[in-house]
């Protein structure tokens, strides 16, 4: 499964490889701004899974506390 984590206004973006790796560049970006996260899936199918992984009326797209397990 890979993620691309846009933040910055949509400037910049990042993949994550795994959910782990999205969790540590999450915590790497804790002060940035993330604005999206899309799981892209292997036949190229893209869902929006943002609000699985930051809290709603966060500005600095912090990880919600129960995804971390």
């Amino acid at each position: 499964m890979l993620y691309k984590i846009t933040y910055a206004d949509g400037h910049c973006h990042n993949y994550a490889h795994s959910r782990k790796d999205l969790m540590e560049w999450l915590s790497i970006l804790k002060d940035e701004t993330v604005s999206e996260i899309k799981k892209i899936a292997k036949n190229g199918k893209t869902e929006i899974v943002t609000e699985r992984y930051i809290r709603k009326g966060n500005n600095h797209g912090s990880v919600k506390q129960e995804n971390l397990c």
